[in-house]
């Protein structure tokens, strides 16, 4: 079994050093055998992507990860270290993807991308101001980026938005 790190889940330790060993220990044992019933791992309820799953970290923090691959033997994919409820709460709203481009897997806030679009198109755009973005949609949605994100990247005017 391999384990991979994903950036959040360095960041969750660089926020709590006192994770770091706890982190660590838990890494190490998926990583020999994810059915040790001390990681205590479990599919959290109404997940929108059925891969995802939460392990025992301490009695008061569980990691958020990703069973990719072959079912006997997966790989996992470490998204992040969260308090008890809030692993389960932010386990609920992730997906995992490939980006079509260049393959590399995406951890994606599938409900805040769509919170965020939404916002956007409400917003009138200004036909006579400048675009941030020289690019038409379809090469943005060429180098991975989905369409309907696309579509409201190319109406931003300043940095700030983007």
């Amino acid at each position: 079994m391999g384990v991979i790190m994903h950036k959040e889940f360095h960041r969750s330790l660089n926020l709590d050093g006192s994770l770091k060993s706890r982190a660590w220990d838990f890494a190490i044992k998926l990583s020999c055998d994810a059915d040790i019933a001390g990681l205590d791992i479990k599919i959290p309820r109404n997940a929108v992507d059925r891969r995802v799953r939460t392990g025992r970290v301490d009695l008061n923090h569980r990691a958020v990860l990703f069973a990719v691959g072959d079912a006997n033997e997966p790989m996992w994919l470490l998204a992040a270290i969260k308090p008890h409820d809030a692993a389960y709460e932010y386990a609920q709203t992730l997906t995992l993807e490939v980006n079509p481009a260049n393959g590399a897997m995406e951890i994606l806030h599938t409900q805040a991308i769509s919170d965020k679009v939404q916002r956007f198109r409400q917003r009138p755009a200004a036909e006579d101001t400048p675009r941030v973005l020289p690019f038409p949609v379809a090469e943005l949605v060429g180098l991975g980026i989905k369409p309907e994100v696309a579509a409201e990247a190319v109406r931003l005017t300043n940095d700030d938005e983007i």
